[in-house]
């Protein structure tokens, strides 16, 4: 009896989820900041589910973790992969400028356009490198073309 049981709910379950619909996020992820070689601007790519680059993507940027003061910088490039890479169709490329070195920034990356949804919080603290010994030295990692790495 207790066998059934533990079937039954298994069942149960496995109707209970097959019968939610799908419903396809918009909300942007896989932000990458990037230099662009020039001091006190990174370049910041992520990506997106949509079909539409119309649509005012961007990023609020602030120094505070509550974004009180926070200001939206607009998206410089927007490029569609709806036929390369259906499940990730946009990539966004949004400029940040003036950044001052040895201060911590909080973003968000999306579309004032859609009231919801924004990415989760992101930090970085910017740093030009020149105070090293030796000069800057830096890493570079991608994982574009893995979901939600």
């Amino acid at each position: 009896m207790a066998f059934w049981t533990l079937n039954m709910r298994f069942s149960v379950a496995v109707f209970a989820c097959a019968a939610l619909p799908l419903v396809y996020s918009q909300q942007p992820e896989q932000a990458h900041l990037a230099m662009t070689g020039k001091s006190g601007e990174l370049s910041l790519d992520f990506m997106a589910h949509s079909a539409n680059c119309s649509i005012g993507w961007g990023v609020q940027l602030s120094t505070s973790p509550d974004f009180t003061g926070a200001s939206y910088i607009p998206a410089y490039a927007c490029d569609d992969f709806t036929k390369e890479e259906p499940a990730l169709t946009l990539a966004v490329r949004v400029l940040l400028t003036p950044l001052v070195p040895g201060t911590t920034y909080y973003y968000v990356c999306g579309s004032e356009a859609l009231r919801d949804p924004w990415s989760q919080v992101y930090t970085f603290v910017y740093d030009t490198g020149s105070q090293r010994a030796g000069g800057p030295v830096y890493a570079v990692l991608a994982d574009f073309g893995y979901y939600n790495a």
